[in-house]
């Protein structure tokens, strides 16, 4: 349809359907539904995802994309066995008499 309408001199036309397009076809999928799906499979708020997203697609580019949640995911997956550690460290030695 871009091509067309650039075929036909409508140059408003291509940069619509270029704006929205790119909005419709690359954003929406990139910034909600995929954060939304990984952040169920890993048990993790999808706005963290994104956040995980965005921010390693700013600080290391396309490597960023994939690390970025990977990096998140990793945090926040240690954070959650040190504190299930610490629970069991904590009612072992309350419940334990030598």
């Amino acid at each position: 349809m871009g091509t067309y309408a650039f075929a036909l001199g409508d140059t408003r036309g291509v940069l619509i359907l270029f704006f929205l397009g790119y909005l419709i076809v690359s954003c929406v999928p990139e910034f909600y539904i995929r954060p939304v799906l990984v952040g169920r499979r890993v048990k993790i708020h999808p706005v963290i995802m994104f956040i995980g997203i965005v921010g390693g697609t700013l600080t290391m580019g396309l490597a960023g994309f994939v690390l970025g949640p990977v990096i998140i995911v990793l945090l926040i997956t240690s954070f959650r066995i040190y504190v299930q550690e610490k629970k069991e460290r904590s009612f072992q030695g309350t419940s334990s008499h030598p």
